[in-house]
């Protein structure tokens, strides 16, 4: 999970009993928080300074799960770069038109996916991405 999508909620305490996804969270961040958030039996937050160090620590934690990578288009970017993700289910959100970062053209690292799976729904787009 990217820091900027921890931070999105007001009070992190709130995870641990409320986010749909209980299991073990790696936030990359230079930042620890000022406190440690609340855990549960089945969420515990780890602090991590890259995606890699993250998606290792993920993988070795899932165990023959998948890996969720959480996050803005920097993760997704990060996913893509790092070689490590064999396939991507992106929900891209409209919230300015002409605004963000491009993930797809020349030179881009979704170059070596394709999207093989489009649904969509007023506002949003869902795409599987799959490695070539």
């Amino acid at each position: 999970m990217s820091r900027r999508s921890f931070e999105t909620v007001e009070d992190p305490d709130w995870f641990a009993d409320n986010y749909e996804i209980q299991a073990p969270i790696f936030v990359v961040t230079d930042v620890q928080p000022e406190r440690r958030p609340k855990e549960n039996d089945h969420l515990s937050f780890h602090f991590v300074t890259s995606f890699a160090q993250a998606f290792e620590q993920a993988k070795t934690a899932a165990g023959d799960k998948a890996v969720l990578a959480i996050g803005e288009a920097s993760t997704v970017e990060a996913a893509l770069l790092s070689g490590m993700a064999d396939e991507m289910w992106l929900r891209v959100v409209a919230r300015s038109t002409g605004g963000g970062t491009p993930l797809f053209g020349p030179g881009r690292p979704g170059k070596d996916f394709y999207v093989s799976a489009v649904d969509t729904t007023p506002g949003t787009v869902h795409m599987k991405l799959q490695r070539r």
